[in-house]
């Protein structure tokens, strides 16, 4: 079905689960309750088509204007949205678990307790954008620009942030135990109350990060580059 023509068609209810509809016109479609899982809608042109209690459940929706405000917070567990527009778009609260939005472009956007567990973020423009309380147990963000973004008690447990730009964030309260931190730039980063027992901080750029109150037992930092940051002194 490549290239479909499915203009004001009516599916409600209809199972489309691994069918290719690459590049499929959908103007006017009524897609009520429809299931799109593992699916590939790539290039589809969805303007305009219905979509109610509509799952998408690993689809492939790379090259998609998906219409977010009419979909269920549910609706897109493990979709694939590589190199998406998503800039300033909301999305809290939705559940992007498993989600493959690799190189996407989601400056400023709204991910507020967004459920990002195992997600791939990697290479993604993440700037301004809000990531507080964010569920991120395993998600993947490396190489990823987060720069001023809010991550406030973000749930990064095993997070890859390797090579990532963190400066400016604010991590306050974030938990990143276990986290890969290796490379990252966490200038003037406000890490206050952040858990990061057990990070690897190795060769990050540390320069005024502010470690007051955070937890680093155990985690893997380069004495040089810590120096540089701002921690509690030791009482004596």
């Amino acid at each position: 079905m490549n290239q479909a023509n499915l203009t004001s068609a009516s599916c409600i209810e209809t199972s489309f689960k691994g069918v290719n509809l690459e590049f499929a016109r959908m103007p006017g479609a009524n897609f009520k309750k429809a299931d799109f899982s593992d699916a590939s809608l790539k290039g589809a042109f969805l303007e305009q088509a219905i979509f109610k209690k509509t799952k998408f459940s690993g689809c492939e929706l790379s090259a998609t204007r998906v219409p977010l405000e009419r979909l269920k917070k549910d609706a897109l567990i493990g979709v694939v949205m590589q190199k998406a527009d998503l800039k300033g778009k909301n999305l809290k609260g939705f559940n992007l678990k498993g989600c493959n939005l690799k190189g996407s472009d989601l400056t400023g956007a709204n991910l507020a307790k967004t459920n990002l567990t195992e997600a791939d973020l990697s290479q993604c423009k993440l700037q301004k954008a809000n990531l507080d309380r964010v569920k991120g147990v395993g998600v993947n963000l490396s190489y990823s620009l987060l720069v001023q973004a809010s991550l406030i008690k973000a749930n990064l447990k095993d997070a890859k942030l390797e090579r990532s730009r963190l400066d400016k964030a604010n991590l306050y309260k974030a938990r990143l135990t276990g986290a890969n931190l290796v490379g990252a730039n966490l200038e003037r980063a406000q890490c206050m109350k952040a858990d990061l027992s057990g990070a690897d901080l190795s060769r990050s750029f540390l320069k005024q990060t502010n470690f007051i109150g955070a937890d680093l037992s155990g985690a893997v930092l380069d004495e040089e580059a810590l120096v540089q940051a701002l921690v509690e002194k030791k009482k004596s």
